[in-house]
């Protein structure tokens, strides 16, 4: 029995300090060491994602639940289910890492306060909050000037809002993207997005892929946005050259009737 035990305390040693290079160690703990639960604490305040690997009997242990999501929030992914409901183990994951709210319980929710300071600490955390808060304006906003992808989360309805849109494009071009139908067709909107970044011509209106003024902003920031215009566009010399000036690559996507201008575009 005494051998046992310095067996037991010295793997527990040589564990703990693998942990310390490793964070996935304690997977391949013994199943002596996974019922230690002194040893649990230990390797769980190193770095709570040890909590993927405790038995389901510890999975339901508050204390360690704790500890876990206070060392890494989102360790909140691995908490038992019944335990995702405790308002006290989530507030301390999601104060931890915000994102830690994709993994709380559907009981649990958030006020328009704590959604607003969310956001302004991660904008990604949009993803997984109430619809209600995805509609909210000021919410969205605050997310999409930080991060303008954030666009895809918003409603419908904060879609085609021009304001948000154009927020969103100038932060990073390629939201286009994710903007309603009705503002890829906006002037303004997809000239702000091309400028940004010009291989969001990908996503404007076949309208606005034959514009000059637009195709020349894209390709002015991206030559290879050549690409995404239309062919009249694609056999415009004016264009062309300048798509040629930004990048060698855009000769790929030159018309076919300008292909016989050796001179210009060998």
């Amino acid at each position: 029995m005494v051998a046992k035990k310095w067996l037991i305390s010295t793997s527990r040693e040589v564990l703990s300090a693998k942990l310390r290079d490793n964070i996935w160690s304690l997977k391949n703990a013994s199943y002596e060491l996974k019922m230690d639960y002194e040893f649990l604490c230990e390797v769980i305040q190193e770095n709570g994602m040890n909590f993927e690997f405790v038995c389901d009997e510890f999975k339901k242990d508050r204390k360690l639940a704790l500890l876990a999501v206070k060392q890494n929030g989102l360790a909140l992914e691995f908490v038992n289910v019944d335990l995702k409901s405790d308002h006290l183990i989530i507030e301390t994951a999601i104060q931890q890492n915000c994102l830690a709210l994709q993994f709380s319980g559907d009981e649990y929710e958030i006020n328009y306060d704590v959604a607003l300071s969310l956001v302004k600490q991660n904008e990604l955390v949009l993803e997984f909050l109430n619809k209600k808060f995805k509609d909210n304006f000021v919410i969205v906003i605050e997310a999409v000037k930080q991060h303008g992808i954030s666009l895809q989360f918003a409603s419908d309805r904060l879609k085609d809002d021009k304001d948000i849109v154009l927020t969103s494009v100038r932060q990073d071009g390629m939201a286009l993207e994710f903007a309603s139908e009705n503002l890829k067709d906006n002037d303004e909107i997809v000239t702000a997005a091309v400028m940004q970044n010009g291989l969001s011509l990908n996503f404007t209106s076949n309208r606005l892929k034959s514009d000059v003024n637009i195709s020349l902003y894209a390709v002015r920031q991206n030559g290879c946005s050549l690409e995404f215009t239309s062919d009249e566009i694609q056999n415009n010399p004016e264009v062309t050259i300048e798509a040629i000036i930004q990048t060698d690559w855009a000769k790929l996507f030159i018309g076919n009737k300008l292909k016989f201008f050796n001179v210009l575009y060998s």
